[in-house]
């Protein structure tokens, strides 16, 4: 990916930043209380190896290796819920992206795909089927390790499932939220309803399609991946509302700038669906909704209160500068730099990086957020991207 910082200031200050981040989480890491991708050591070890492999020698290759032999030994997988967020799963990703970057061709993850095809062999999926708890993260673990006859396999199981829980629909095809889905917005039974975003619903199980027909481009492929783009797009707010989704379809309203929700996640899971098929008419509307969103500049109308990747500045300055790379349009590159500015000003907001805390709406409060979603790590990880280092690990959140 393309540098977005240009000057030399732009460069330092990023640098500076960068190396108190791998002082805190250094300093914090016996704190942490869970081994998951998103919020636990395993995000954490990804920042330090991108670090590590960029600046060597910040915090030491020995000390690094511990870590990930720690993640090894001491982490009882088989207890482990699988998860792409904090469970089996995002620790399986990412020991297979650190061994496609940097390792040989040993397969490190034939027994954790063992455990992965177990939980995928039910008759019936009761589970969720977005990506941080769901369907679409197996599918994205399935299509990184399609090379192998284990994740032809989960890739099989995963599209049957699919198929099972989709609704056929005049627009296209769509995956509802069961009234017992934690991610249903009321769990009221007698409505059905279809989440749009990213993180939770419809757009990840598209990004996840992606992934899988890019494997194995078939005409079943094919089918769910055209019907997926076609009944996103087809969700469109009334032209007023002030952003292209809504959070679910049954409820009109402006949704935030961010990567869990929203027009920018779902506009680049859209453009990359477009590519694949090579259709150029989702590609047009995918570029449209992306750039509208940079005319959003108050920041009531982001609902931004962080830096974090989730919904925060600095994965919105990721999003964006991948969207530039991808689209070509000056409109998003300066909206990325808006980004970058707004976190280089979390940062400086108050002593010891406590202005890059973690929002949390329901407390009304920031805390201390060490983690790759949300906190510390994911602001690293998209700094160094904004600096031009190798961006490949975004792709566990269906942003490559």
């Amino acid at each position: 990916m393309s540098a977005l910082i240009s000057s030399e200031q732009q460069h330092q200050q990023c640098l500076h930043i960068l190396r108190q981040i791998t002082d805190r989480i250094d300093s914090e890491l016996l704190s942490v209380r869970n081994w998951g991708l998103c919020g636990g050591v395993a995000g954490l070890i990804l920042f330090l190896v991108e670090m590590e492999a960029n600046y060597p020698d910040t915090l030491g290759m020995d000390k690094i290796e511990s870590l990930i032999d720690a993640l090894q030994s001491n982490c009882d997988l088989k207890t482990l819920p699988p998860r792409l967020d904090m469970g089996l799963l995002g620790i399986a990703w990412l020991r297979e992206h650190l061994q496609q970057r940097f390792g040989d061709d040993d397969d490190v993850n034939a027994d954790i795909d063992q455990l992965i095809l177990n939980a995928l062999s039910v008759d019936t999926w009761s589970g969720e089927y977005e990506l941080l708890a769901g369907l679409a993260g197996f599918g994205l673990y399935a299509s990184k390790r399609s090379g192998y006859d284990s994740g032809k396999r989960m890739i099989e199981k995963v599209v049957q499932h699919l198929q099972s829980l989709m609704v056929e629909t005049p627009q296209g095809l769509a995956w509802p939220s069961a009234p017992t889905s934690a991610y249903h917005s009321d769990g009221n039974s007698e409505q059905v309803e279809f989440n749009l975003g990213l993180a939770h619903g419809n757009a990840s199980v598209l990004g996840c399609l992606t992934h899988i027909y890019r494997c194995q481009p078939t005409l079943e492929h094919e089918r769910l991946l055209r019907g997926s783009a076609d009944w996103l797009l087809a969700q469109r707010n009334p032209a007023d509302t002030g952003s292209y989704f809504s959070y679910n379809n049954r409820r009109v309203m402006r949704s935030r700038i961010g990567w869990c929700y929203g027009d920018i996640g779902n506009a680049l899971v859209l453009w990359r669906a477009g590519k694949a098929l090579e259709d150029q008419r989702i590609q047009n509307a995918a570029k449209d909704i992306a750039v509208a969103c940079t005319t959003r500049r108050d920041f009531k109308l982001t609902s931004c209160y962080d830096a974090g990747i989730c919904h925060g500045s600095a994965g919105n300055m990721l999003i964006f500068q991948t969207l530039h790379d991808e689209m070509q349009h000056p409109a998003l590159l300066d909206y990325a730099q808006f980004w970058l500015q707004q976190t280089f000003d979390y940062a400086q907001k108050e002593p010891n990086l406590d202005g890059l805390r973690r929002f949390d709406g329901e407390a009304d409060e920031y805390q201390d957020c060490p983690g790759m979603l949300e906190g510390l790590a994911g602001v690293g990880l998209c700094l160094l991207a904004a600096v031009g280092h190798d961006s490949s690990w975004k792709e566990s959140l269906l942003l490559e």
